[in-house]
Parts: structure tokens; sequence; C-alpha cells
């Protein structure tokens, strides 16, 4: 974990760097759309609590959107990234958890939805911690993006009658959470059997290795009686070199 950390910390000073060279300045676009969720929570929380209900909803969506042009434009200008992957994840689920938070007090049902949310955390947090690198899914990014569009109308119900639309699309989303949480799961099993099999193709190819050395050895050793009886003459030293192979 000491590790991950070290890692974000060192690439987050990167990316502020890297803001200040022209050349490379469009390559941290992702990168800053997906850091925005990240202080989301320190404005939308605030407006919730003083009743601005409306500016709560249109900044969830315009947050919300976020996770959907990061991936578009890096992938649009090939700048893709492991740590671009890793920060988008993190905070997907920071925002998503601030924000579900205060609903439940007004929206109860969305406690399924943070329960399962939470379970998807955990898988990939254990797949990541078993040094697997858990790949966001295109059912996750579907996921996501009607998350955040549940979160902006359940703000908004408070102040436009659409309990009903909440309650629909929070059931919908609780499937595809479901869904989400068993394909993280079947990806973890892969990488598991893979690096199984690894471990035992590394292991074969140490034996044939072996095994290899041994019929050098025997060949020497064979070679070496076809000359002391062709010849009939014992070298020592050759003798005793070939004996202890």
């Amino acid at each position: 974990m000491k590790e991950k950390l070290n890692y974000f910390k060192e690439n987050i000073k990167l990316l502020f760097k890297e803001l200040g060279k022209k050349e490379t300045r469009i390559k941290q676009i992702p990168n800053l759309l997906t850091l925005s969720r990240l202080i989301s929570p320190l404005i939308i929380i605030p407006l919730a609590l003083s009743g601005n209900l409306l500016l709560v909803g249109v900044f969830t969506c315009l947050f919300g959107l976020t996770d959907l042009f990061d991936g578009i434009i890096a992938r649009k200008y090939n700048v893709t990234s492991e740590f671009g992957r890793l920060l988008d994840a993190c905070t997907d689920k920071v925002f998503a958890f601030s924000l579900i938070l205060p609903l439940l007090f007004t929206n109860p049902i969305l406690i399924i939805n943070l329960i399962l949310e939470g379970v998807i955390s955990f898988v990939n947090v254990k797949s990541n911690i078993n040094g697997n690198k858990p790949k966001t899914i295109f059912l996750g990014k579907i996921k996501t993006t009607l998350l955040f569009i549940l979160l902006s109308l359940s703000y908004l119900s408070s102040i436009i009658n659409i309990s009903n639309l909440v309650i629909v699309l929070a059931n919908i989303i609780s499937l595809l959470q479901i869904g989400c949480a068993v394909e993280y799961k079947k990806i973890d099993v892969k990488e598991e059997v893979k690096k199984e099999n690894n471990v035992v193709i590394d292991e074969s190819n140490d034996k044939l290795k072996e095994l290899a050395e041994e019929k050098k050895k025997l060949e020497d050793l064979k070679e070496y009686v076809i000359k002391c009886k062709e010849n009939k003459v014992f070298d020592e030293k050759e003798k005793t070199k070939v004996l202890k192979k």
C-alpha cells in the first residue's frame, strides 16, 4: 500500500510539472479532468447543506461528465496510462461515496447502491494488492455514468417530484453493480490462474534445463569412455573432471 501511495505522489508531481510544458500539456488534460472529481464533494456537499439543490444537481452532472470525457480524450490522443487508470478508479469511488452519504437520509434505498459500490471497491482493491491490476470494463463505465445521473436526480428529487424515477434507476444500477462485481471477480480469478500457470511453466522450464544439463553430463561421460576405449589411455585429470560432473 505504501508503494501505491508513493506511486500516486510521484505521478501527481509529474502531472503538475508537465503542465508547465506546452508540448506535454495536452497529455495531462484527461488526468486533470479525473482529479477534478476529488474536489467535487467540497463544492457539492456545502451546496446541499445550504439547500441549493438545483446547483447540486447541475454540478453533479458536470463532474459526472468528466468521467466520460477523460477516457474519450485519453484514447483520442493516445495518452492512456496505468496512472490514469488507477486515478480514475479512485476518484470515481471518492466521488460516489461522498455524494451518496448525504442522500441516505432522504433516499434510504441508495444504501443498497452504497453497499454494492463498496463490494466492487473491495474486489478491485484486493486484486490490486495481489498485483493483478484490474482494468475498468465497459459495463463499469455505464454503471458509473448512470450512478452519477442517479445522484443528480436524487438531489433534485427534493424539489421536483421524481422519486419514482429515482427508485427505478437505483434498482437498475443495483443490477449493473452486481454484474460489475461478478465480472471484476472473474477477471481477478483469471489473473490468479494465469499467474499460477506462469509459475508452473517456469518450474517446468527449470526442470527441462536441469534435464538438459544432466543429458550433457552423460554425453560427456560417454564421449570420455569411447575415447578411453579407442586410445586405451586413461587421463586421470580428465577422468576426475568428468566424474565430478
